[in-house]
């Protein structure tokens, strides 16, 4: 079996000193690509880049990481995904901990993901936003036939914000974009290799790591809501990729919600 570190280096890579967003360069791409090849792109600016909803996700030129695999499927490929959104766990913990190692190795509490695909650092006591991630899928009809999994990080940021921060903020030593990119490449590529052949046990293992990086879990939270401002618990988040959240006061004391995506779900800190 070929080294993953020997495939790596046969991927296409396409970085650009500036592009709207590197997942869209991703799905561009991935039009006009032959089934059954895979590529990294990365830029230096980023005028568009997008997280989840669309929502703008900004960075510094040449100082953070703007970062998209994409993988277009070989043609006989039939093996579907058994859970996409475990999948989505399952990069989530690569991301947190690519992160992690770049400013503490020998610490696993100081980065947290925030349902669904935000990472969260702790600077000087408050949780603030520190990357987030996007994956975008291809179908063709009812057939998954390509993935860009797109990644933001602040490293080096100067830019001051009330709700997010850069890993330079937190880090006692300068974190290497470089060695970063390098660390994201491996694990993500990895990840969408083995996905296909997880068993429900693999999954399992994945969920249980996902939920103790969780930020929140079990912990009483504010949140804006249809039903205005409530006072709730993050309980789970389910395979399909739902919050269940039990409410602590009002009229919804003791009832729980399950939401489907954050867009009606909004964290006060």
């Amino acid at each position: 079996m070929t080294d993953l570190s020997d495939r790596l280096r046969g991927i296409e890579r396409h970085h650009f000193d500036e592009t709207k967003s590197t997942n869209m360069a991703a799905l561009d791409w991935m039009k006009s690509s032959e089934p059954g090849k895979e590529a990294f792109f990365t830029t230096d600016v980023q005028t568009a880049g997008r997280g989840q909803r669309n929502r703008l996700w900004t960075q510094q030129a040449a100082e953070d990481v703007a970062w998209t695999y994409a993988k277009h499927f070989p043609a006989h490929h039939h093996t579907e995904f058994r859970n996409l959104f475990i999948l989505n766990m399952a990069i989530s913990m690569a991301v947190k901990t690519c992160i992690q190692d770049s400013i503490s190795p020998h610490s696993s509490d100081t980065i947290r993901i925030k349902w669904p695909n935000d990472l969260y650092a702790q600077d000087q006591g408050v949780w603030k936003k520190c990357g987030g991630i996007l994956i975008e899928n291809q179908w063709k009809g009812t057939r998954l036939t390509g993935m860009a999994v797109g990644v933001g990080i602040n490293i080096h940021s100067k830019q001051q914000w009330a709700d997010r921060t850069s890993l330079q903020n937190i880090s006692r030593t300068k974190p290497q974009r470089a060695n970063l990119l390098k660390q994201l490449e491996h694990k993500v590529v990895e990840i969408l290799d083995q996905a296909a052949t997880w068993t429900p046990v693999d999954m399992q293992i994945i969920s249980e790591g996902y939920h103790t990086s969780l930020l929140g879990l079990y912990e009483v939270r504010n949140f804006e809501w249809r039903e205005g401002k409530s006072s709730g618990k993050l309980l789970q988040i389910d395979q399909d990729g739902q919050a269940h959240i039990q409410w602590m006061d009002g009229a919804q004391q003791g009832q729980i919600s399950i939401f489907r995506s954050s867009e009606n779900l909004r964290w006060v800190f």
